[in-house]
């Protein structure tokens, strides 16, 4: 009775491990479509930038310009 008991544990913990896996899958993917354009021109970020830098808020241009423009202040 212990061996099934184990066995029924490991394959309920088995199935909660993927679950938490698939909602942190869902839940970056809804993070990524949150920012998909710039804040500043409102073009699309790319999605190479956005899962490399998924706060990002700035096209790489718009990021670049704005990082220029606080180092001549």
């Amino acid at each position: 009775m212990d061996a099934d008991n184990r066995a029924l544990e490991s394959a309920e913990l088995l199935d909660e491990q993927e679950r938490d896996r698939a909602v942190a899958r869902i839940r970056k993917d809804l993070e990524l479509e949150g920012e998909a354009e710039c804040r500043d021109c409102g073009d699309p970020i790319d999605v190479a930038r956005r899962m490399a830098l998924p706060s990002a808020t700035r096209c790489i241009d718009c990021q670049d310009a704005h990082e220029r423009g606080r180092r001549a202040r």
